[in-house]
């Protein structure tokens, strides 16, 4: 999936103000999904990302805490 130009911007934005690695960035329904390594957690973390306006009318980025990402190698089984 392209972005638009704004989007493009705004996933620039995510980069440039994380505070660790970003491991993952995909465009979600509402948002960003990011997965990111925080240099002091040895798991990393799913958030989910937006930009709000804010009453100044400024824009900012709204970090929401979604989890861990836990890396497993299981195949899903079907029931």
């Amino acid at each position: 999936m392209d972005l638009t130009e704004r989007q493009e911007a705004v996933a620039a934005r995510i980069r440039d103000e994380a505070t660790g690695k970003i491991l993952r960035l995909d465009l979600g329904v509402k948002g960003f999904r990011v997965v990111q390594q925080l240099p002091d957690d040895p798991e990393p973390i799913l958030y989910r990302v937006t930009l709000e306006k804010q009453i100044d009318g400024s824009e900012s980025l709204h970090w929401a805490y979604i989890g861990p990402v836990r890396d497993t190698n299981e195949t899903p089984t079907e029931s």
